[in-house]
C-alpha cells in the first residue's frame, strides 16, 4: 500500500518486510490480493537496495500498531497522575483525544492532572486545546479538583488561563469554597482575591457603561434641541 507525501512515497506493509517484496519493472510484477490486504508480489532474486524499485526522496514507514480505547485511556490517565509530559505528547501527538472521558467518573486527563498537582502536564494538555472547564459526573472542573488538594501553582495556572472562578459543583460549591472546606488556606486566599478583583472589574465596567450610556443620551438629547432651534 503506498501514499504519496512531499513528493516522495510512503510504503506501508500488511506483514514483515523483506526487500525482496518490491519488484523492479523488468521483473513484470504483478498487484495481487492476499488476505484481504493488496501487496506488491514478485521477487528481484537480490536485496542489494539499488535494485529496489522506489521513486527519488522516498522511504518505508512500518504500520503503526493499533492500540486499543481502554489501552488509551490507561496511558493518558497514568502519564495525567504522574505529571509525565513526555507520554502526554507522544499519546497525544498520535491522535489520543486530549477530552477523553477516562472513567465512570468523567475525569479527563486535565481533571487528572489538576487533582494530583502537576502543573506542567496541566500547562501541556492546554497547550492541546484541552477544555479548561469541563466537568466530571460530580460537575467538579479541574480548579475545583486542584483547589481541594491544595496545588497553589496549579491553580494560579488554571486561573489565570481562563478557569471560571465561581462555577458551582453538585454540592453547590464554587473552588473557593472547595478549598476553605478542605483546609486549604494558600489556595483559598488566592481564589478570594481572583473573586473580588474579578467583582470590582466588573463593577467598574459596569459603571463605565453607565457612564457611557448616561453621555449617549445627554448627546442625543442636546441634538435634537439644537436642531429643533434652527428648525423654528
Amino acid at each position: 500500500m503506498a501514499c504519496r507525501r512531499e513528493s516522495g512515497v510512503v510504503v506501508s506493509f500488511h506483514r514483515r518486510f523483506d526487500f525482496a517484496d518490491l519488484s523492479a519493472p523488468r521483473k513484470d510484477a504483478e498487484r495481487r490480493q492476499r488476505g484481504g490486504k493488496r501487496i506488491l508480489a514478485g521477487a528481484v532474486g537480490a536485496l542489494n537496495k539499488s535494485n529496489v524499485n522506489l521513486p527519488a526522496n522516498s522511504f518505508l514507514e512500518a504500520k503503526r500498531p493499533q492500540t486499543s480505547s481502554s489501552n488509551v485511556k490507561q496511558e493518558l490517565r497514568e502519564a495525567a497522575k504522574k505529571g509525565d509530559a513526555q507520554a502526554l505528547h507522544r499519546l497525544l501527538h498520535a491522535g489520543a483525544d486530549v477530552n477523553m472521558r477516562l472513567d465512570s467518573y468523567d475525569l479527563r486527563p486535565l481533571h487528572y492532572a489538576a487533582w494530583h498537582g502537576k502543573t506542567d502536564a496541566v500547562e501541556l494538555l492546554l497547550s492541546y486545546k484541552a477544555d479548561i472547564n469541563a466537568r466530571n459526573k460530580d460537575l467538579k472542573t479541574a480548579l475545583h479538583l486542584s483547589a481541594s488538594r491544595g496545588h497553589l501553582k496549579t491553580a494560579r495556572l488554571l486561573a489565570r488561563r481562563g478557569a471560571f472562578l465561581t462555577v458551582r459543583d453538585k454540592e453547590g460549591n464554587t473552588p473557593l469554597e472547595v478549598a476553605e472546606m478542605w483546609g486549604k488556606a494558600q489556595v483559598a486566599m488566592l481564589l478570594e482575591e481572583l473573586v473580588e478583583t474579578a467583582r470590582d472589574g466588573q463593577a467598574q465596567r459596569r459603571w463605565t457603561e453607565d457612564v457611557l450610556r448616561e453621555l449617549g443620551a445627554k448627546s442625543s438629547t442636546d441634538s435634537r434641541s439644537s436642531s429643533e432651534r434652527r428648525s423654528s
